[in-house]
């Protein structure tokens, strides 16, 4: 937890210098309300294969009515959403410390296991890091309730499929860091899908997991892993790329309570996530991204 402390500090005192270096022209502000509902929402969703960014958008445009706020402010929280992932990230760094430290070795030439899964997920992030960056100032334009909606209800679908498939195959990994190269590759093309707001980078991942033969605690251990690699330089990137305009709506203390938010709530939900899907699979979750998609079309 001292880590973690360091952590938040360094990132208060780089938010609040880069603040001060900044263009200060006036510009409408995120209120504090609506930075820690979006930060419980990060917490609890981004551990859940139903979309973090999802719900942050239906729930800005329900409750903080997005189509009437101004364009600055509206680009504002599309960075904020994406910011306060370092929230969750540090839940990450915490509950994977194992496998983290073993992957860590593997890079320093200290176990050849933990330098194998390292490379799979540097291979499996090279998909989505690349069609990311070329489809940044793109994907935004879809940060509506409709594609949330359509994602949402698609999402469902893949869960029954992928459910009715666990119950015939068995799964042929024995371990998490036998996975092949091929099988690694192949997982990170999934998570392309998961750019289409809705869709959930977490089911997406989740999904190529199991059909290549992990079982759902292995699929979600590296899907896990890999999102740690994939929102850190997301999140820098829009940070580095956008923080002026971040920042301007902000005084920095708002993040670093948006950040928190996400972090305290996500604690508690990874650790009942893998208790509930160890006896109950991913079913439910397509009923909610169901109905949710649903009344969110018809509304």
């Amino acid at each position: 937890m001292r880590h973690i402390a360091l952590l938040l500090l360094f990132f208060t005192v780089v938010t609040r210098t880069y603040a001060a270096e900044i263009d200060t022209e006036p510009t409408e502000k995120i209120p504090v309300s609506q930075a820690v509902t979006l930060g419980v929402i990060q917490g609890i969703t981004e551990f859940l294969p139903v979309s973090s960014t999802g719900h942050m958008i239906i729930a800005n445009e329900c409750f903080f009515h997005a189509s009437q706020q101004s364009k600055s402010l509206q680009a504002a929280l599309n960075n904020y959403m994406v910011c306060i992932n370092f929230g969750t990230l540090l839940v990450l760094l915490l509950f994977f410390r194992n496998d983290i430290r073993r992957i860590l070795n593997g890079l320093f030439g200290k176990d050849t296991r933990g330098f194998k899964l390292a490379f799979n997920l540097g291979i499996a992030f090279i998909p989505a890091g690349i069609l990311g960056l070329l489809t940044d100032k793109t994907l935004e334009r879809f940060y509506t309730p409709a594609c949330v909606a359509t994602g949402l209800m698609l999402g469902s679908i893949c869960i029954f499929l992928i459910e009715n498939f666990r119950k015939t195959h068995q799964p042929c990994c024995e371990d998490l860091y036998d996975l092949s190269v091929a099988k690694a590759l192949f997982v990170g093309l999934l998570q392309t899908v998961a750019l289409w707001p809705g869709f959930s980078r977490l089911l997406s991942t989740v999904l190529g997991g199991v059909w290549i033969g992990l079982t759902l605690t292995q699929a979600l251990r590296f899907s896990f892993l890999l999102g740690l690699l994939t929102t850190a330089l997301a999140t820098t990137y829009k940070f580095l790329k956008h923080g002026d305009i971040l920042l301007r709506a902000t005084d920095g203390g708002t993040v670093i309570i948006g950040i928190a938010v996400a972090f305290i709530v996500g604690i508690a939900v990874i650790s009942l996530l893998f208790r509930f899907l160890k006896n109950n699979g991913l079913r439910i979750f397509g009923w909610y991204r169901l109905v949710l998609g649903a009344l969110i079309l018809c509304l």
